[in-house]
């Protein structure tokens, strides 16, 4: 039997730091990519890619994507066998506190909830720790470090893009968070629905005995007509969402590119720095949703 009584802090730490590696790898990419175009653009004289020639800087860039690689699995690995054996230990430890209460206690709770409780309640702590830590690590080490990589090539460019995408991402958020409750009443509704079904529908000797069928229908009526009103009002927040995030993106990613082409015919940056820019926003749009 495998020991579950020590915290998974060594596991978790395994799972950090592959996690940094990972990230680290990912974030040079758009930097390797700007340099790789300023290497190959018509007029360039340059004869060495990463102070090295072309063949021998392809095999040392295809190492390092490999232990990126390596290190994404690791912390995948890592990070998810955390949250497994934190999630036995929870089980275990949870199915001993039931055996040690009386019989009457399960009698009036029902074996339903200790079966819940041992099952998905436990998986979710799990998920929540091997899913959720990762990507909200991730997505915060992602945006600071893009923002830093951003502000090495071009601090201009870096204050502009802070001004533009950070304030679409917190009303994305604020607007997500609107629906998310519209989606909570819909659901709420639809439970109230149910129940009254099952309950008419429970007494069905009853309602025929008393013929009172005409009044039932209209009042399932009303439960389904309240669902439908918070379906439709729901449809109608995630359409202007949808519409109004794709359109707010669209004109500061093209608000971004004019300014950086300002820069470029300036002699401030190079096209393989615009070009790593912008993969950077992207990069850092992905990690503020995903904070948020």
């Amino acid at each position: 039997m495998l020991e579950f009584a020590k915290p998974q802090w060594r596991l978790i730490s395994i799972g950090v730091f592959c996690l940094c590696i990972s990230t680290g790898v990912n974030l040079g990419i758009p930097w390797v990519i700007g340099r790789i175009i300023d290497f190959f653009a018509p007029g360039s004289e340059q004869t060495l890619l990463f102070g090295l020639p072309v063949e021998y800087a392809t095999a040392a860039l295809a190492v390092v994507l490999l232990i990126g690689a390596a290190a994404n699995s690791g912390r995948s690995v890592a990070l998810r066998l955390s949250g497994q054996r934190t999630a036995a230990l929870i089980r275990n430890r949870t199915y001993g506190k039931y055996l040690s209460l009386p019989p009457s206690h399960i009698e009036t709770a029902g074996v339903g909830d200790a079966l819940s409780r041992l099952g998905q309640d436990t998986s979710i702590v799990g998920q929540s720790l091997s899913e959720n830590l990762g990507e909200g690590l991730k997505a915060i080490l992602g945006a600071a470090a893009g923002i830093g990589a951003m502000w090495l090539i071009s601090p201009t460019l870096t204050l502009v893009m802070l001004f533009v995408i950070p304030p679409i991402s917190i009303g994305s958020f604020f607007y997500g968070r609107f629906i998310r409750t519209l989606s909570l009443k819909t659901q709420e509704a639809m439970g109230g629905m149910s129940k009254l079904a099952e309950e008419r529908l429970s007494a069905h000797r009853t309602v025929t005995a008393s013929n009172t069928q005409p009044a039932e229908r209209g009042l399932f009526a009303g439960k389904v007509d309240s669902v439908y009103q918070l379906q439709k009002k729901e449809t109608f927040a995630n359409g202007v969402f949808q519409g109004g995030n794709e359109v707010a993106g669209d004109f500061a990613m093209i608000g971004l590119l004019l300014y950086g082409g300002v820069l470029v015919k300036r002699g401030e940056i190079s096209v393989g720095d615009m070009t790593a820019l912008f993969i950077y926003v992207n990069w850092i749009e992905w990690s503020l949703n995903s904070e948020l």
